[in-house]
């Protein structure tokens, strides 16, 4: 029975470090694709 548990465990582990991981990504394509449209609207205006 612990066995079971564990592969839960490691696989919720596995889950949620993929899911930090997309969002931390994401996070940093927004930022990115927010500066750029900073600095194009600076130069643009």
């Amino acid at each position: 029975m612990n066995d079971v548990w564990d592969k839960i465990g490691t696989f919720f582990g596995r889950m949620l470090a993929l899911t930090m991981a997309i969002c931390a990504w994401l996070l940093i394509i927004v930022f990115t694709l927010k500066l750029i449209w900073f600095i194009l609207f600076r130069i643009l205006v």
